[in-house]
């Protein structure tokens, strides 16, 4: 969250009060002083590590807050590049891995025991060749991510180096049959083995196929709801799945401003504000049993003089969101109303004194 600005007087009366070492309780206060890069020669002295915390990302006193006792602390004067021959070594891996972000001292941290530390090492593309055969899997994968060792790391136990082998488009002909569903993920989404994936027993597999728009015509009749969805996506087989048993295929469907005629009438609302959505039918959704329907139909501003007697609150909240009513809806039985109602008019008045600027 980023710290509150102060006017001059503001900043003078509390640089006074700095200056005649007066306590200044809110810590709040003295961080955003420091970030506003004040009184910093007295601020690296606070007996908040969240103020001296702020005074070193301000590049002041480095010297000082390199020794400081709270490692937060520490790491930033690293993030900073000061001090990295003693921080290089210190107890806390945080400011290691600051050391290590900042490219220093490589040779040393790639033995350090903190796995985070070698992982660092191994994004600045050091050591690769030490780091391949690293006992800790995410190192591995960062590595395999640096396009390093493929040959080696194809064949890792943990599939999620695997599967980093893949992204880098290595080995697909062998991690196509690889055992772990998420290698043959990352196999389909470079667009290898399509002919072979789109049967895969895991339907992530084969929505990734459908992505990547092969096979449609089979996929369209998929078992799994969300690979048909995709299809649908890809703007393929509405005249099937504008009849899907699954509301979210049908969505998609209408979405795409297919079939309205026909999910008009859907027996899903969520369909129906989708229609309504695409502007159809609204002098027939106006009437429709569901609030979230009719509330949508006022949405697109149709109907707002009868909308507007709504026995549903939210939708003659949503009347009032449309600048319909006001001197009515302001005085609605309903406070959510009224609120609605209100903010609309601040709104029309900010709009009325704007262009009015405007115009002058």
């Amino acid at each position: 969250m980023k710290s509150r600005e102060f006017t001059n007087e503001e900043l003078i009366k509390i640089l006074d009060a700095l200056l005649l070492k007066k306590d200044i309780g809110d810590e709040n206060i003295r961080v955003a002083v420091a970030e506003q890069g004040y009184g910093l020669d007295v601020l690296v002295n606070d007996k908040s590590w969240f103020v001296r915390r702020a005074v070193a990302e301000q590049g002041y006193g480095l010297d000082r807050l390199v020794n400081d006792e709270f490692e937060n602390v520490r790491a930033v004067v690293a993030g900073q590049g000061y001090g990295l021959d003693v921080l290089v070594n210190d107890k806390s891996w945080l400011v290691r891995l600051a050391v290590a972000k900042q490219g220093y001292g490589l040779d040393v941290l790639i033995n350090d025991e903190d796995w985070r530390i070698r992982e660092a090492v191994a994004k600045q593309g050091y050591g690769l060749d030490r780091l391949v055969n690293d006992n800790n899997s995410v190192v591995r994968e960062t590595v395999a991510k640096q396009g390093y060792g493929l040959d080696i790391l194809v064949n890792d136990e943990v599939w999620c180096v695997r599967k980093a082998v893949a992204e880098q488009g290595y080995g697909l002909d062998i991690l196509i049959n690889d055992e772990s569903d998420g290698v043959r993920f990352a196999v389909a989404e470079q667009g290898y083995g399509l002919d072979i994936l789109i049967n895969d027993e895991c339907d992530g597999v084969r929505t990734v196929v459908a992505r990547q728009g092969y096979g449609l015509d089979v996929l369209v009749n998929d078992k799994d709801w969300y690979v048909r969805r995709t299809v649908a996506e890809q703007g393929y087989g509405f005249d099937v799945l504008v009849n899907d048993e699954e509301w979210r295929v049908r969505t998609v469907v209408a979405e795409q401003g297919y079939g309205l005629d026909v999910l008009i009438n859907d027996k899903d609302w969520r369909v129906r504000c989708t229609v309504a959505e695409q502007g159809y039918g609204l002098d027939i959704l106006i009437n429709d049993k569901a609030e979230d329907v009719r509330r949508t139909v006022a949405k697109q501003g149709y109907g707002l003089d009868i909308l507007i007697n709504d026995e549903s609150s939210r939708v003659r909240a949503a009347v009032a969101k449309q600048g319909y009513g006001l001197e009515v809806l302001v005085n609605d039985e309903s406070e959510y109303v009224c609120k609605a109602a209100r903010e609309a008019q601040n709104k029309l008045k900010e709009k009325s004194k704007s262009d009015y600027e405007s115009r002058c």
